[in-house]
Formats: structure tokens, C-alpha cells, sequence
């Protein structure tokens, strides 16, 4: 989506609820087209359902923040601890929307926190405003390319504590020299292998 004028001239609070609200609202449109696709397989469809319920409850977290309402007390069993302690913040920098929302409905599923861009420069952004600890980024975006936004990590104060994996519809050896010597992590060619993806996702150095 295109910021239009008036979305940029917005306050950078109501600006950060939009963007985070559209991600929520992108990731359920995603759950549903995986519903569509699995009909026939009941445990993907209640992994999504529970996906998409905890989507609901951030959008409603989001509009009680936003409006001022203190979030409610809530109590965690030590289950939930647990995962919630596993759980890895995962900034996903792709300007295919498609292939982004569906990557972070995987991740959600998987009960991490995935936040979606679609473009190198607001990666950055939110990158510096709170540090993921692991960064999929598609190499070949417009405007602000994959190596630009690594050499760009790396040169930040807390840039060495992101694990960064590169994203690419096609490596050439040549790519992936490109992309080490950038600063990537590891790299992973699209379609991606959600079997070998969890073992990628470590945390870096």
C-alpha cells in the first residue's frame, strides 16, 4: 500500500496504529485464504482459528491503547509463560505482500511475532524503534535493496544482536558472497521450506 499524502501527514502515533492494525487485518486475510486450502485437514484449520482469534484480541489491545483504556489483568498459565518465553520478534521486509503475509502467518502459527514492511526503508524504521530479534529480508526490493538495509543493521549500535536471513526468489553464488559480505546471517531461497525454517531462526552471534 502506498502512503497518500494525508497518510503521511498523520500524527506518528495514529500512524503506528494503522500500520500495526493493517498487519493484524493482513494476516487474518491470509488465515483465511489457508482455511480455503485446507478443508480437508482439521489441525491446520484449528492452528489458523487460533491464530486469527489472537489476532482479534490485538486489534482490540490496539484500540484500547490507542484510545487510552489500561489493558486488562490477565492470567497466564505456565503453558502460555512458556511459549510467550520462546516467542521470537520477527520483522519480514518483502515487497511481495502475498508471499509477506503468508511467511508471517506461518510465524504466528508457530507463536512468534511477526510485524510486516514492504520496503526497505521502513524496515530501518522500525528496526531502530524496537530491535527484532530476527529480520527475513527479501533482497530485491525497490527503492531500498536487501544489501542496503543489512549494511544499514550492522552499522547500528545494536545491529550485531539481530540475526538477519536473507530472502530471494533466485541465490547465485554470487548473491550469497553479496549477502555475507553484507552482513546476512544465513539465506534462503523462495518458495520457502517451513520444515527447515525453525531451525534458521536462532539467535544471532
Amino acid at each position: 500500500m502506498t502512503a497518500t499524502p494525508a497518510s503521511k501527514s498523520l500524527p506518528p502515533k495514529t500512524r503506528r496504529f494503522v500500520h500495526d492494525l493493517r498487519n493484524c487485518l493482513a494476516s487474518m486475510r491470509a488465515g483465511t485464504s489457508m482455511l480455503r486450502r485446507s478443508a480437508d485437514q482439521p489441525a491446520i484449520i484449528e492452528k489458523v482459528a487460533q491464530n486469527m482469534y489472537q489476532q482479534v484480541q490485538e486489534m482490540l489491545d490496539l484500540v484500547d491503547e490507542f484510545i487510552g483504556i489500561p489493558p486488562a489483568e490477565e492470567s497466564l498459565s505456565c503453558e502460555a509463560v512458556e511459549t510467550r518465553a520462546e516467542s521470537l520478534r520477527i520483522l519480514i521486509a518483502d515487497d511481495n505482500a502475498d508471499a509477506a503475509n503468508t511467511l508471517a502467518t506461518y510465524l504466528r502459527l508457530s507463536g512468534h511475532r511477526p510485524v510486516v514492511v514492504f520496503d526497505g526503508g521502513e524496515a530501518l524504521q522500525l528496526a531502530a524503534a524496537e530491535p527484532p530479534d530476527v529480520m527475513l529480508v527479501d533482497l530485491t526490493m525497490p527503492t531500498l535493496n536487501g544489501f542496503d538495509v543489512a549494511r544499514n543493521i550492522r552499522a547500528q549500535p545494536w545491529g550485531n544482536s539481530v540475526r538477519l536471513i536473507a530472502v530471494s526468489g533466485w541465490l547465485s553464488p554470487d548473491d550469497i558472497a553479496r549477502a555475507t559480505q553484507a552482513g546476512f546471517d544465513a539465506h534462503v531461497s523462495k518458495p520457502i521450506n517451513m520444515d527447515t525454517l525453525p531451525g534458521m531462526l536462532q539467535p544471532a552471534h
